[in-house]
């Protein structure tokens, strides 16, 4: 009841998936659709190559099984949670990925960088700040100790850096690509990447995230990365519509009850104060 669009009868409060102008619904929402018109004896009339897998679940499993990482000078391993999360998401080409702080994000998504790069595609990830682009790179660089990856191939693009996209993986705030092109102007995104990544879409503000996702009409591959949805600014069925199905990593309980992050404990302190110092 307080939006402008509200109070001066342009919109009724109701958000609307379906868009009746255009007659399209998000993509990522085609299994709930898939499953409303079997429930009813529906037909239904889709291209199955907008579906199809380009990597079978054994190749990816193998290549996932053959990387090399590091943390600075140090080996480690893909936890199991990240191995199932970057699996699935190169499988269906969609997936929004619920995975909480503490998890690894950083290492999925460098996953996601390195196998898409290794396979000739061109990868946007967008963050939601600066500093979590400055981040990134930085874990990117002491993941790759071991291996070929070439991180002379991230481009950083944020506030005082050029906007022009010269290297094969970008690493972006949202804020920056939003104001890259002009609303419906789709060729910058499609022309310059094959592979869209958001960290963190639940902090996404709706009008950003929606219109950089809606202007991707020929990028298959989207994966959101996000630590809760219940904190998310989109309802959940726009960002599976943008993303796909959920799919949950892990959750906090299971990484304590793992012995990967610390146990919470906490203590409340009631202190009563004097009638004179309370008022």
């Amino acid at each position: 009841k307080f939006t402008p669009k509200f109070k001066a009868g342009y919109w009724d409060g109701i958000i609307r998936l379906w868009n009746e102008d255009k007659k399209t619904l998000y993509t990522g929402l085609f299994n709930s659709i898939k499953e409303f018109a079997e429930l009813r004896n529906y037909e239904l009339a889709f291209d199955e190559e907008e579906f199809n897998h380009e990597y079978s679940k054994e190749y990816i499993t193998e290549w996932l099984d053959n990387q090399v990482l590091t943390d600075a000078e140090d080996d480690i391993e893909i936890r199991d949670y990240q191995f199932d999360a970057v699996l699935n998401a190169i499988y269906n080409k969609r997936q929004l990925i619920q995975s909480p702080t503490s998890s690894g994000k950083s290492l999925i998504l460098y996953l996601f960088a390195k196998f898409f790069s290794e396979h000739g595609k061109k990868v946007l990830l967008m963050t939601d700040s600066s500093n979590l682009v400055d981040q990134l790179y930085t874990d990117w660089m002491k993941y790759s100790f071991k291996n070929d990856f070439d991180i002379d191939k991230v481009q950083r693009v944020y506030a005082l850096a050029t906007k022009t996209i010269t290297k094969p993986i970008v690493i972006s705030t949202w804020h920056s690509q939003h104001s890259t092109k002009k609303k419906n102007d789709v060729s910058h995104f499609n022309e310059n990447f094959d592979i869209v990544l958001v960290d963190e879409c639940h902090k996404g503000e709706a009008a950003s995230i929606m219109n950089i996702m809606e202007q991707c009409t020929d990028i298959q591959y989207k994966i959101g990365l996000t630590g809760s949805l219940k904190k998310a600014k989109l309802n959940r069925l726009t960002l599976e519509g943008l993303f796909g199905t959920v799919f949950t990593a892990t959750t906090l309980r299971e990484l304590i009850d793992r012995g990967e992050i610390a146990d919470i404990s906490i203590h409340m302190i009631m202190i009563d104060y004097g009638a004179d110092i309370a008022k």
